[in-house]
């Protein structure tokens, strides 16, 4: 199980390996120290590079949606960490919302041909694992620690 750890004066907060910490502090989190962050982050970089080469009548279709939903899943771990309680397991639920829908735009694209499978699943693959982070946190967020 993944642990949320105490780092910079109990104030920020990273998502760390199993054993790095055994307990919990629950204020707030910094986004830039989650890994889920981190991954989408190249995550996002991936997707705009697999995108650039779409044909231009997709410029505002398949392009834009898969740029955008990407976008959308970074965005709303960030809004998550500014947030406590329901809200943030709600921002956390709106993230793995736009991961599924990331995956059906990835899997559209290369029926289509737009881009190379291996390209494909190889996003897809990242993205895989960024939802089980993400719903790991979920978790952890929905059910907060007893010694908090």
């Amino acid at each position: 199980m993944l642990r949320i750890a105490s780092r910079c004066r109990a104030t920020r907060h990273a998502l760390l390996p199993p054993g790095s910490a055994n307990w919990y502090v629950w204020l707030v989190w910094d986004f830039r120290r989650l890994e889920a962050w981190r991954r989408t982050r190249r995550l996002i970089l991936g997707a705009y590079r697999a995108t650039e080469r779409f044909p231009d009548d997709e410029r505002f279709g398949l392009r834009s949606q898969i740029r955008r939903s990407a976008n959308s899943i970074g965005a709303n771990i960030a809004e998550a960490c500014g947030r406590e309680g329901r809200d943030r397991a709600t921002f956390l639920i709106y993230s793995i919302s736009s991961a599924e829908e990331l995956e059906h735009h990835l899997i559209i694209s290369a029926d289509l041909e737009f881009m190379p499978h291996h390209t494909s699943i190889g996003l897809r693959r990242e993205l895989d694992q960024i939802r089980r982070m993400l719903k790991r946190l979920h978790q952890m967020t929905a059910q907060p620690p007893r010694n908090a």
